[in-house]
């Protein structure tokens, strides 16, 4: 039997209990594609898994292969009439409960990707499946941000952040951004408004007139949700891909959670937009397969600073 490089973990724990090691190459079933990765993006949904925090909600085979996000060559096909043929480029997002794609080969569902445009590499591709299935979901199909409406990124320098600055480009908006200090040189020529550090920044000084729309991709306090929460105008919308915590406070605006989930139209669109160079890859760091405990690890700690994206190629 063939093996593969892959990172796997049989337990929920800390990053310790991540393995890099040698497992059988996965078979195929009908209308899936065996691709042999070339990248991998890494997502902080990746490190709550790992860590449990989904609880009974996901169920998956051990030991798991973590990660969603993909790019890389079709190596093989099963069905009549396959869409995709050996040796396209393609990219795309995975189901969470399915064996992920931190692993030199990897299968997915036709619907699961896209062909990769020659525009664009696989280090690039695989920044942006998931980041734009969220920014999009919570700017565009639940924000309904309109041309010039005044809109804050909460958490704008992860990969969401990073995708959710050029759609909001898209429509003109007037941009307020929030950062880490250790982030800010990233917004940097972004063509925004105001870039704050959300440690220090004294929102109501630096953001004079009401918001129509925050798209929040950071942590969420009680006490952060009550000051975001009154910048907003009257009418104003908070989206967030976090959780909003409860909090007894009679809070006039509205809020929703969201979760992005894959979307195969979404993915035709983030290709056409691709294209069309009105989307860039957002990927700021990049790491080996062998070193992805530590990637999780560092994100634990707060150090990642950007998108992360695991680069494998011919390497393990």
């Amino acid at each position: 039997m063939e093996k593969m490089y892959a990172i796997t973990y049989a337990q929920y724990g800390e990053p310790s209990v991540l393995q890099y090691g040698l497992h059988p190459i996965p078979s195929l079933k009908e209308g899936e594609l065996l691709l042999f990765v070339m990248a991998c993006g890494f997502n902080p949904s990746d490190a709550a898994l790992r860590k449990g925090d989904f609880g009974n909600l996901l169920s998956f085979d051990v030991p798991h292969i973590p990660g969603v996000d993909v790019a890389g060559i079709v190596k093989t096909t099963k069905g009549d009439a396959p869409r995709f043929q050996e040796g396209q480029r393609v990219y795309g997002h995975l189901s969470i409960k399915r064996p992920g794609a931190c692993a030199q080969y990897v299968v997915v569902k036709e619907s699961e990707v896209d062909l990769l445009p020659e525009t664009m590499s696989f280090e690039e591709a695989a920044s942006l499946p998931l980041p734009f299935l969220t920014a999009h979901l919570a700017l565009l199909d639940k924000g309904a941000l309109a041309k010039g409406q005044r809109v804050l990124i909460n958490g704008a320098t992860g990969g969401v952040g990073l995708v959710a600055l050029q759609l909001a480009k898209e429509k003109d908006a007037v941009i307020y951004a929030t950062a880490s200090k250790e982030s800010l040189p990233l917004l940097e020529g972004q063509g925004i408004e105001k870039a704050l550090d959300y440690k220090t920044a004294q929102y109501h000084e630096e953001i004079k007139e009401p918001l129509d729309l925050i798209v929040n991709f950071a942590p969420l306090t009680k006490a952060s949700l009550g000051e975001l929460a009154s910048l907003l105008k009257e009418e104003g919308l908070l989206v967030s891909s976090t959780t909003i915590p409860e909090t007894k406070d009679a809070l006039p605006n509205k809020f929703i959670s969201i979760q992005a989930r894959l979307d195969e139209a979404m993915l035709h669109e983030l290709s056409k937009k691709i294209l069309s160079k009105d989307i860039h890859g957002v990927t700021t760091q990049t790491f080996s397969l062998k070193e992805v405990p530590k990637v999780h690890t560092l994100h634990e700690e707060g150090a990642l600073h950007g998108k992360t994206v695991i680069v494998l190629g011919t390497s393990t």
